[in-house]
């Protein structure tokens, strides 16, 4: 009698179980119908905005190479991601302004134009042009104060003329408040509330247009702090909307001496913020006064880093082909510099390995031969190109 006891209700706990279960396939088949009947219309109302995370364009990057190849496998992504904000921050000197003016260069490489808000009326023409700046796509303000730039960093987005616009520099957007008053008179958090607006303002138009919006900002010495008392200016706003936030520093230890003359200096970038590979990466590059990034140095280091090329002592081999490349560090940059066809095999491996070991969904753009944009034709007097631009 137990027995048939336990029988039965073994045969009600299964029934139950299968009843349970076909439910629960009844509710699956209902909200898989529900969410397709939403993606379709959302297909009709939002076209190309909602998508499943399955669908292949959904939140897909493309990216910027930095033009220091170093730095650009410490982001893990191969450069700059396009339609989110970076900021690049540091001590003076630390060569914040020459790094952004290489970021430029590979834009332009891509068929790209660059806009140019100088706040710090800083910007050196020479040095541009050294570094091999395309001055017809590279477009040039200097505004009056904060809400001058921000009204031109808005209108850049909105144009989508532009694939990259630098703003130089975010501790120099002084506000309008604060140009117009007394100078004795206080002004609390007010540089900090307009970088607030500022971000909240360009969020959607950077996403929109898929530009890459490169912030530079300055450090201030924070005396209530203990331990790294050194800060960004602007409060915490840029810092939270940065996908990509690159600390750069120098020092007189680290300058490049020829013949007793400092010709440059070696830059340490630390990658202390990024949504979109591993963070807390570091890399290290020349500069050399007057001329910009010395890239030969940057894919020489990489390239042992990554095992394409291997030293011995003082002497250098290519791993893929065996071929002995030369002795002494300054002998094989000066072989890279003038092989050209070995210099873009190296850096073609390097952006491969990079590829290989991505975070989905970020694309590295590949250089087009013909540029094919006539820029912002609709522009004030106020902006203007750089080769008619008169800056010291």
């Amino acid at each position: 009698m137990a027995r048939a006891q336990v029988g039965l209700l073994e045969h009600y706990m299964s029934m139950a179980t299968k009843k349970k279960q076909t439910t629960a396939a009844a509710h699956d088949d209902i909200r898989a119908g529900a969410l397709e009947s939403f993606l379709g219309q959302m297909s009709k109302d939002k076209p190309g905005e909602v998508r499943a995370l399955s669908d292949e364009s959904a939140l897909r990057v493309e990216v910027i190479p930095t033009g220091v190849i170093s730095l650009d496998v410490a982001l893990g992504i191969g450069g700059l991601p396009k339609g989110r904000v970076t900021e690049i921050y540091g001590p003076t000197g630390g060569g914040k302004s020459t790094l952004s003016l290489a970021v430029a260069i590979q834009c332009q490489k891509l068929g790209g134009n660059v806009g140019f808000v100088d706040c710090e009326q800083a910007l050196s023409k020479e040095l541009a042009m050294n570094m091999g700046v395309d001055p017809d796509k590279f477009v040039v303000y200097q505004p009056k104060d904060g809400e001058d730039a921000i009204d031109m960093v808005e209108s850049m987005l909105k144009s989508r003329a532009f694939d990259l616009v630098i703003v130089d520099s975010i501790a120099a957007m002084t506000p309008r408040a604060e140009m117009e008053a007394d100078i004795q008179q206080q002004h609390m958090g007010l540089h900090a509330r307009l970088m607030s607006k500022f971000m909240r303002r360009v969020y959607s138009p950077v996403s929109d247009a898929n530009v890459v919006l490169l912030c530079l900002n300055q450090v201030r010495v924070n005396l209530q702090s203990y331990g790294a008392p050194e800060r960004p200016t602007g409060g915490n706003a840029v810092a939270f909307a940065a996908s990509i936030r690159v600390e750069v520093r120098t020092s007189p230890s680290k300058k490049i001496e020829r013949e007793g003359v400092a010709i440059g200096t070696l830059v340490t970038a630390k990658v202390l913020k990024n949504k979109l590979a591993s963070p807390y990466r570091q890399a290290e590059y020349d500069v050399i006064f007057g001329r910009g990034i010395e890239a030969s140095g940057s894919l020489l280091a990489v390239c042992e880093q990554l095992g394409l090329v291997v030293r011995n002592g003082a002497s250098y081999m290519d791993a893929t082909t065996g071929e002995r490349l030369g002795i002494g560090k300054d002998n094989v940059k000066r072989l890279l510099n003038e092989d050209k066809a070995l210099y873009t095999r190296l850096e073609k491996a390097v952006y491969d390995t990079v590829e290989a070991n991505r975070v989905g969904g970020v694309k590295v753009e590949e250089s087009k031969d013909d540029h094919g944009s006539d820029g912002y034709e609709s522009l004030e007097t106020e902006l203007v190109s750089l080769d008619d631009t008169d800056l010291s």
